[in-house]
């Protein structure tokens, strides 16, 4: 899926930019303000709407108590 026109706000810029970002498998494969859709790949517009790009990174939980 490839979600166009959206204002991304991400850590690499300091100023939101309108672009695009692809979704693959449920994950961001790719942002820009260049990408095009690929061969069947369904579109949404988000009608410069904010979207923040952030990655989550999980850190294991410990149990001190042992």
């Amino acid at each position: 899926m490839l979600l166009t026109n959206a204002l991304i706000h991400d850590a690499v810029h300091r100023v939101p930019y309108l672009g695009a970002i692809r979704i693959h498998d449920g994950k961001i494969a790719a942002i820009g303000m260049d990408l095009a859709p690929l061969p069947g790949e369904e579109v949404s517009d988000l009608e410069d709407r904010n979207v923040e790009a952030v990655l989550l990174i999980s850190q294991p939980r410990y149990n001190t108590d042992i």
